[in-house]
């Protein structure tokens, strides 16, 4: 099996999406909010049309 090399700005992306995905799983346990709400709010937020479109230097943000 062949293994892909993952670049600096590949290995940063899979990292802030394991964020997100940390951050809504824990939000969810605590609110009982859905998955859905809670991924749509910051696309809204930053008007993209998938989480992985926010600007790196508007992750901060996110993560707050």
């Amino acid at each position: 099996m062949a293994y892909r090399r993952i670049s600096k700005s590949n290995a940063a992306q899979v990292a802030q999406q394991r964020s997100v995905q940390t951050y809504a799983d824990r939000f969810m346990k605590l609110t009982s909010v859905k998955y859905v709400a809670i991924y749509v709010e910051p696309k809204d937020a930053f008007h993209v049309g998938s989480n992985e479109d926010i600007p790196d230097s508007q992750w901060g943000e996110v993560a707050q």
